[in-house]
């Protein structure tokens, strides 16, 4: 009886297991026989198992390196944010200093500044002159809106809101230019000349001392900023260089399919060294020969791939055993099919020959017929003579 799919199919998964196991044993034997330098170990083998070894250190000191690169302008990029922030929140309270020199310089105006400030203290006056015209606007709407009726106050009170608006619009306009001109006296390097001017007032010397440390801050802020810079060009310059232009990720993902590739390539040297050397004390069924015993003491694998060797004997011989009785069954099928032809055949003759017999009556008596006929015939010819 032929064996059933299942059986068929636990065999095929023996053979496959044990076939998996006996090669991952060789493989082991072979990476083992390749890392001592074996004499027994062809040339070439060595050479490339060697070659591929190398080929993977450097990927990984590149991954390395890579990494390293990558981390180091992370680094850089979180100080230029911290910098930025930083560099802020400097320029924001420089920016307030300035609006403060430039008060104090227009409240103590002098011919002196005329050069560099004159123009600034004329539009800061005229700036002065409308928010006092705006303001005063604003506070007699007020005064109005107090004493009208509810459609009077509708309307002065829209009128007020655009005066508001006005007058801030004129204070951001004045600090604007407050903030404005003291950046420019310290940018043109004024500084100096008006701490040169006699009897001058706390006020001023007060904000220039304020603005000077601050100016020295901001500076000392944007030349580190401009070192970063400068280093993190340099390092996205080298990391272009060593990832050759890839990002961190793909060149990662690189040099691991290169690893990858590298450590298949060595696992089929070692299992090619390790089948090689496996048959010089086991055959592929098993069977030991001379000098199993001695290498058995130093792999002592041998022994779990002698019984892989024979699990998978066994379970080849047994799926041929089963594949010959389905063929054995298969012989016994075709010779009953064949001899059914042979008895449907020879029904057939027997109908045929039985008929065959009926067929060769039939022509008697058609002859006796035909016979008779040819006379009728002639009988009635010899009537019209």
């Amino acid at each position: 009886m032929a064996a059933s799919l299942k059986q068929l199919s636990e065999l095929k998964q023996i053979c496959t297991e044990q076939k998996k196991k006996a090669q991952s044993i060789q493989t082991e034997i072979g990476f083992s026989l390749l890392s001592q330098g074996d004499c027994g170990i062809s040339e070439n083998d060595l050479n490339k198992y060697n070659e591929s070894l190398e080929k993977s250190k450097q990927n990984d000191l590149l991954a390395e390196e890579v990494k390293s690169k990558s981390l180091e302008i992370e680094n850089i990029q979180e100080e230029l944010l911290a910098i930025k922030k930083q560099l802020e929140e400097s320029q924001a309270k420089q920016n307030q200093e300035f609006i403060e020199l430039a008060e104090v310089l227009y409240a103590n105006y002098r011919d002196s500044y005329a050069e560099f400030f004159k123009t600034f203290h004329d539009e800061i006056s005229e700036l002065n002159n409308k928010l006092q015209g705006l303001e005063s606007q604003s506070e007699v709407l007020k005064s109005q809106i107090e004493t009208q009726g509810f459609f009077g106050k509708l309307v002065n009170q829209v009128k007020l809101t655009s005066s508001a608006s006005s007058v801030n619009s004129a204070k951001k306009k004045k600090e604007s230019v407050l903030q404005k001109a003291g950046s420019l006296v310290v940018s043109q390097g004024k500084i100096d000349f008006i701490r040169s001017q006699e009897n001058l007032e706390y006020s001023i010397l007060t904000v220039l001392d304020k603005v000077q440390n601050s100016q020295f801050v901001v500076d000392e802020i944007l030349q580190k900023q401009k070192n970063l810079i400068s280093t993190e060009k340099y390092l996205k310059d080298e990391f272009a260089k060593i990832a050759e232009g890839a990002n961190l990720k793909a060149k990662l993902s690189n040099l691991e399919k290169n690893n990858e590739l590298q450590q298949q390539t060595r696992s089929k040297i070692a299992l090619s060294v390790g089948e090689e050397f496996s048959k010089k004390y086991i055959s592929d069924k098993g069977e030991k020969f001379d000098g199993y015993d001695s290498v058995v003491q130093n792999f002592p694998a041998f022994v779990d791939l002698a019984e892989s060797f024979d699990a998978i004997s066994k379970a080849e011989i047994q799926l041929e055993i089963y594949q010959t009785e389905s063929d054995i069954e298969s012989c016994v099928s075709r010779i009953y099919n064949m001899q059914q032809t042979i008895i449907s055949n020879e029904k057939k003759i027997e109908t045929l020959k039985s008929n065959n017999t009926q067929l060769a009556e039939k022509i008697t008596s058609e002859g006796d017929l035909k016979d008779s006929l040819l006379r009728k015939k002639s009988e009635l010819e010899q009537k019209l003579q």
